[in-house]
């Protein structure tokens, strides 16, 4: 992998993964459950209003995904599952954060979260595609695959790891021989 293609993961394929975290939150539907750790409150399925202070923990669709995702980041590398799982909910954390200023009016966010984090996924995506037309000259692995899509963040874990840190370099090799 190109280095200009290594820094094009590197910083999208976070970006996506944190609009998807904040896109997931805008669809009250596909919330399961609702823990709000101020109160004694907690709610199943659907509710009444759609933005959360950080004292709120939601478990939906996406948030299930990255606990199945975190458990075979781990089975595949311990050290980099958890560097994975950590970043993920580092970045459900941040996404939690921006749409809370959905409603706070001084907040340059106000009214716009929607906007914004689809913006973000749509430009990650485009970015991602574009980087490995100029860069790999191939298609992304996700093109043959749709599934692929979840390994993408233990990916560019595991690959920053190895092109900075020289992480499990001998074995790489190997399998590349």
């Amino acid at each position: 992998m190109d280095g200009s293609n290594i820094l094009i993961h590197c910083v999208f394929v976070p970006i996506i993964l944190f609009s998807m975290f904040g896109l997931s939150q805008h669809f009250i539907s596909h919330n399961f459950l609702k823990i709000n750790w101020d109160g004694p409150s907690l709610e199943f399925g659907a509710f009444k209003h759609v933005w959360y202070d950080n004292e709120v923990f939601i478990i939906n669709c996406v948030v299930i995904q990255w606990l199945i995702c975190g458990i075979v980041y781990l089975m595949c590398d311990l050290l980099a599952g958890s560097i994975t799982f950590g970043m993920g909910v580092f970045l459900y954390k941040a996404a939690c954060f921006v749409n809370s200023q959905e409603t706070v009016v001084d907040s340059p966010f106000y009214g716009k979260t929607y906007q914004l984090m689809l913006t973000l996924f749509i430009f990650g995506w485009a970015t991602q595609i574009a980087g490995h037309g100029v860069y790999e000259r191939r298609a992304p692995a996700i093109a043959s695959n749709f599934f692929f899509m979840y390994i993408g963040p233990f990916f560019v874990i595991f690959e920053e790891m190895k092109y900075f840190f020289g992480y499990k370099q001998e074995e790489c090799e190997k399998l590349h021989n």
